[in-house]
Formats: structure tokens, C-alpha cells, sequence
């Protein structure tokens, strides 16, 4: 089995400086929670889907474990990480050694990946390309394979969800009521992590839990002192004499670093157009429902909302407010706590026990068009409902 010092991996990766875009580098702040968590669930084998928000840093973490793995070591482990999105891959050996059947397996993923066209049948053949040379692996006994970023993959390739969903599937069935040696790759022992963005991939490794070691494991945004350390880190780097509020920053972003950048780089700190961008896409998702509702209006979806449960708190919306829920977590407006967190996450009210808000943006969004009887919001006034 996989076994890894926890408090070692966190000491090398808090000492990395992480590029967030161009001129903008920061310290690697917090997630010892996270490592700790993830680290010890090494040692079990099977597979793990790690999902958060979009922005949340998954992909950030997981190369980070890679690399500070090749660096501390693990034993006899070999790490495979594939980044679909980024389309790069990396197969790191114990001891660092490399040979032509290693250069040989970096080619193959990096075609597969590089590819102009994407199917889910290239993918399971890389998977069966991967288990046919870890069985092959000399002087190692255990295997770590990363998928990052599967889904965002297929989904740019213009595939549907059920290949996400095809192929965890896949690798849970190969691991349930395995014999040692009988498995596609052999008598290593072997550990799979995919991540994934989309819902309904986290949907059925829920559903399936237990199945190949099968769990979803989430991974949050930032916590708040953290996030108000990097907004002021970035701040004074990039721009000192801007003047921002950090904490109304939190409300908004909730620790995503993503969206921090977004606003940063897209809006050059402005947050009132920002703010804007975000009641567009909250219209957008109204004028849908309430079309789906057959409701005469979005003043009538609104309205609705507001007799049912007022507050829009997350699992209210879901549950009693009557709005079909698979819109907005198909949009990334809400996500499903489900299976393992890794993360603790905040206490406020856009988290629920069973759902949250991905940003807060949008909970304080709803909150001002309720309190309006309309989509019509201005910016300020989500600001002046946030304040309260």
C-alpha cells in the first residue's frame, strides 16, 4: 500500500510559490486538512472522485501532491498524473529513474491527450495502455494514477456527461471483488483519483459508493483567513493603491481564488461590473425556470420563491422552493455535499447541509431580487444587502 508522511508533504508544499496568472505569485497558503485527509486515504486502495467548485483548487493540489511525492518519496510507488485540461502528463518513478518503456507511456497519454478529436473510447483504451505497463513497472509494488480535470476534457470535446461516468464506472468495476494478482495491472497495488467539475459524475460515484473502493471526496474553496491573507498579498503586488474591502470580497468569492482572479484580471478590481456579470447569468437562469414552470413571468418565478422560503438558503431552494435543482447545478450555480469532505466547510448561509452556493455572489444575487419581487437588481444593491 501507499504510504506517505503527511506532515512532511505539507511542509514541502507550503514552501511553493504558485503562479495565479502572469506577474501574480502568491505563497501556497492553508489545505493541511486537506493533504492530511488525502494522504491517509492513500493507504486504501480503490477509487476516490474528488469534486469541489470550479476554481476551488483542485488541480492545483493534485499536481502539488505529485510533485512533492517525487520529491519526499512514497517507497516503491510510481505516480501516473494525467491534466486533460492542461493536456500535459507526467509518470514519476521511485528514485527518479526513467527508461524508454517510462518515455514510451508519457507518449502514448500525451497523443491520446494532445488529440484533435476526443472520445471516451480513446480514454478507456489509455486506461487499459496504463494497467498493461504498470504490470510491467519493475521495482515497484504500488501505483498511484491521477485523471485531473477529466470531464472539463470531454465536455470541450463536445462529449456528453455519460463519458465521465462511463469510465469511473469502469475503473470501479475492475477493482470490486478483485483477487490479488487477477487485476488488469497485476499484483501492484493501485490507487485512482479522478477529479471532476461536473455534478453528475460526483451523481454516480455516489450512487455506486463502495463499489471498487468508489467515493466522492469534496474539496472547497479557501476558509476565510486565508483567502483574506492572498487578497491582500495580491493586492499589495499588484495593485496598493487600489481600495477594496476584503471581507465583502469573501462574501462574494468565498474563498474562490478563480473568481479573485477573474475579477483582478477581467475587471481590473471592479466589482460593481463584476457584480453585473453575475445578476446576468442569475437572469438568464430565472428566464429558463421560469419557462420550465410554466410561470407567466420571472417576477412570478421570483414571487414563488419568496412565499415558499423567503431566505434563499441552499437546501431551501432545493427542497421548498419547488425549482427543479439539476438547472442550477448544471449551470455551477449550486453543488451537492455528498461522500467524504475534505475540506471543512464555512459556516454561512449560503452552505447547506446538503447543497451550497459554488459562489456566494449568487446567493446574495437571489437574496436581492426576493427581497425586490424582481430580476431587476442593480449591483449596489446586492452590496447593500450583503452589508447587512
Amino acid at each position: 500500500m501507499i504510504r506517505v508522511n503527511p506532515e512532511a508533504v505539507i511542509r514541502w508544499i507550503q514552501k511553493q510559490r504558485l503562479v495565479l496568472s502572469g506577474n501574480v505569485v502568491i505563497n501556497f497558503r492553508d489545505r493541511e486538512r486537506e493533504i492530511t485527509e488525502l494522504s491517509s486515504d492513500l493507504s486504501i486502495g480503490g477509487v476516490r472522485v474528488i469534486y469541489g467548485p470550479l476554481g476551488a483548487g483542485k488541480t492545483t493540489m493534485l499536481n502539488l501532491l505529485a510533485k512533492s511525492l517525487e520529491v519526499i518519496g512514497a517507497g516503491d510507488t510510481a505516480i501516473i498524473y494525467v491534466n486533460y485540461e492542461d493536456r500535459a502528463a507526467n509518470v514519476l518513478m521511485p528514485g527518479g529513474s526513467s527508461g524508454g518503456s517510462i518515455n514510451d507511456l508519457i507518449n502514448k497519454i500525451s497523443i491520446t491527450v494532445m488529440g484533435t478529436t476526443i472520445s471516451i473510447g480513446q480514454v478507456i483504451g489509455l486506461a487499459k495502455e496504463l494497467w498493461r505497463y504498470v504490470r510491467e513497472f519493475h521495482g515497484v509494488d504500488n501505483v498511484l494514477i491521477i485523471h485531473d480535470d477529466l470531464d472539463r476534457w470531454f465536455i470541450s470535446g463536445g462529449i456528453g456527461r455519460e463519458a465521465v461516468q462511463e469510465l469511473i464506472a469502469m475503473y470501479a468495476g475492475e477493482f470490486e471483488g478483485r483477487l490479488l494478482g487477477t487485476a488488469p495491472w497485476g499484483d501492484k497495488y493501485v490507487k485512482v483519483i479522478v477529479s471532476v467539475s461536473d455534478q453528475t459524475a460526483v451523481e454516480l460515484a455516489w450512487k455506486y459508493r463502495g463499489k471498487g473502493g468508489l467515493l466522492p471526496m469534496l474539496l472547497w474553496n479557501l476558509p476565510r483567513e486565508a483567502f483574506l491573507e492572498v487578497v491582500n498579498e495580491v493586492k499589495d503586488r499588484v495593485r496598493p493603491e487600489v481600495q477594496v474591502e476584503p471581507e465583502v470580497l469573501w462574501q462574494l468569492f468565498g474563498g474562490n481564488i478563480r473568481a479573485l482572479m477573474e475579477l483582478i484580471l477581467n475587471y481590473d478590481w471592479d466589482v460593481i461590473n463584476w457584480l453585473g456579470n453575475v445578476i446576468g447569468h442569475i437572469r438568464n437562469i430565472a428566464y429558463r425556470e421560469a419557462l420550465l414552470l410554466n410561470l407567466p413571468n420571472t417576477s412570478a418565478l421570483i414571487m414563488r420563491i419568496k412565499s415558499r422560503i423567503g431566505d434563499p438558503r441552499p437546501d431551501d431552494v432545493v427542497y421548498n422552493a419547488l425549482l427543479p435543482g439539476e438547472p442550477l447545478i448544471e449551470d455551477n450555480v449550486l453543488i451537492r455535499i455528498v461522500g467524504k469532505p475534505l475540506s471543512q466547510l464555512p459556516r454561512e448561509e449560503w452552505v447547506g447541509e446538503d447543497y451550497a452556493y459554488q459562489l456566494p455572489a449568487y446567493y446574495w444575487v437571489l437574496k436581492a431580487m426576493i427581497i425586490k419581487g424582481g430580476i431587476d437588481v442593480a449591483a449596489q444593491e446586492v452590496l447593500k444587502e450583503l452589508s447587512k
